[in-house]
């Protein structure tokens, strides 16, 4: 397989170059997450000790910010992951209670996949 680079375009906006450079975890996620992937179209992360409600990464420019999808694939742990903030560099990801609805910790350990298209 070649090295190949997706690039993604909006009009009037200079393409970004998703496989330019990898996602960093800016805060949250626990104590020591890890994180596997090499793009910001698909990684994931484990949660580190103690979990999170939530989460910051720094994602390469974007002409106007990053739409994120995340999947927490412990459903025992019964939450549910929504983005709560967008920049043209990061995003942010909150956890909240499949139940009750309110924030809820992703539980140390969880592995929670994501992807991330910029706009």
């Amino acid at each position: 397989m070649t090295n190949q680079v997706a690039y993604q375009s909006t009009p009037n906006t200079t393409p970004v170059n998703t496989f330019a450079a990898q996602p960093i975890i800016a805060s949250g996620f626990g104590t020591a997450p890890k994180i596997v992937g090499a793009t910001p179209n698909a990684f994931a992360i484990t949660i580190g000790t103690g979990g999170a409600n939530n989460g910051v990464l720094t994602l390469p420019p974007a002409p106007n910010g990053w739409i994120a999808f995340a999947n927490d694939l412990n459903t025992s742990t019964g939450v549910y992951i929504l983005q709560t903030a967008s920049s043209t560099t990061s995003i942010t990801v909150t956890s909240y209670s499949n139940t009750s609805g309110s924030a809820s910790p992703m539980s140390a350990g969880d592995v929670v996949l994501f992807n991330c298209i910029p706009y």
